[in-house]
């Protein structure tokens, strides 16, 4: 007699088993645990299969009575995001590809592909993700735009996760019925950045040697541009938010302001101002009016969430010439490509000799 054998989780939702058949969606064909499962099913004699596009797939589901309700795709996001966070991921990507999503993980800098659904379901999955789970400054989710949110609530956040960064990318898509697709990246925030104790012990416990510890100590009591630089994942803003609150703490008679798009840990002892705007056009203008606002809010020392944009550059830069600190991380590979990037930046405000600038 036949029994049904048991289903692995990464096989959820693309291979079911109906009367003796074995109904496959093609985007799993021809994946390692499809083969282990397929043998499986064959020593219990289950022998017949097919193979069938994601489309047709849904509909057989659907008739099955087993496609998934808005709950399940909520339960499925949250499984996403604790499995995610035993992982150590930094970053969960989810890339609609027309017929199939893709879920892949940044693990210790390096993205690996976690899992694939079929395409109705990974689109449900980014909906839900975006349009239920998240504050958004826009409530409806929009496949062709580019949008930004944040998961903050502890209904969907595993313990030891402070929050989630979102943001959507339109994408083109030759295999998609349309055309086109939608990334969504997740940054994941993680609670460990609530160490307490003097700057050497944070930074120690975060694998900061002796000598980086004395060279950080040492900044933080110079006026100036500090510029921290390193790989997608690596702790940038974790080691940022610990230099900005110990300075904090330990000079309390000081103005501390951070400029954030958004702020992404709470800072103790620190204004954050959040960088407001309608679209990506606005940012880089908006970082610069925001970096002014703060100039004239009497600080002593300011922090900017990230230089993304060459306003920010040149406004940073402007800050820093008048006497001030202030804290920053870039996107460049080493120390001469911070140099580089920053150069990059300022030639793109039309600085006239950013070199001597």
């Amino acid at each position: 007699m036949q029994s049904t054998p048991p289903l692995p989780a990464s096989l959820t939702g693309h291979v079911m088993v109906c009367e003796g058949v074995v109904h496959v969606s093609e985007e799993v064909r021809r994946t390692p645990e499809l083969l282990s499962f397929l043998s499986y099913c064959s020593r219990r004699g289950i022998n017949e299969q097919r193979v069938v596009n994601p489309a047709q797939f849904q509909k057989l589901r659907v008739a099955r009575g087993q496609a998934r309700t808005e709950s399940d795709v909520q339960a499925m996001a949250v499984e996403l995001l604790r499995t995610a966070h035993s992982l150590g991921a930094s970053d969960i990507h989810i890339e609609d590809h027309g017929p199939f999503v893709s879920v892949d993980l940044r693990i210790l800098t390096m993205v690996q592909r976690h899992r694939v659904l079929m395409g109705d379901e990974g689109r449900a999955l980014i909906r839900c993700i975006y349009q239920t789970m998240s504050a958004s400054a826009e409530a409806q989710y929009s496949p062709g735009k580019r949008q930004d949110g944040r998961i903050i609530s502890r209904n969907y956040l595993p313990p030891g996760l402070h929050s989630i960064r979102l943001h959507t990318e339109p994408l083109e898509c030759a295999i998609s019925d349309q055309g086109t697709g939608t990334f969504l990246a997740m940054r994941l925030l993680y609670d460990s950045t609530h160490a307490t104790g003097t700057l050497s012990s944070r930074l120690a416990s975060l694998g900061y040697s002796a000598r980086h510890i004395a060279r950080l100590e040492f900044l933080t009591q110079r006026s100036g541009l500090t510029l921290l630089s390193g790989p997608t994942g690596s702790g940038k803003s974790t080691a940022l938010k610990h230099i900005m609150e110990c300075m904090a703490l330990d000079n309390p008679e000081k103005s501390f302001l951070s400029i954030e798009d958004p702020p992404e840990y709470p800072l103790e002892g620190v204004k954050q101002v959040r960088v407001l705007t309608d679209g990506d056009q606005d940012r880089g203008m908006e970082y610069r009016r925001a970096i002014a606002g703060a100039m004239r809010s009497d600080p002593d020392t300011l922090m900017l969430g990230e230089i993304r944009y060459p306003e920010a550059a040149m406004a940073a830069v402007d800050a820093a010439q008048t006497g001030h600190g202030v804290w920053t991380t870039i996107h460049a590979n080493s120390a001469i490509g911070i140099v580089q990037r920053m150069l990059s930046l300022l030639n793109a405000a039309h600085c006239p000799d950013p070199a001597e600038y």
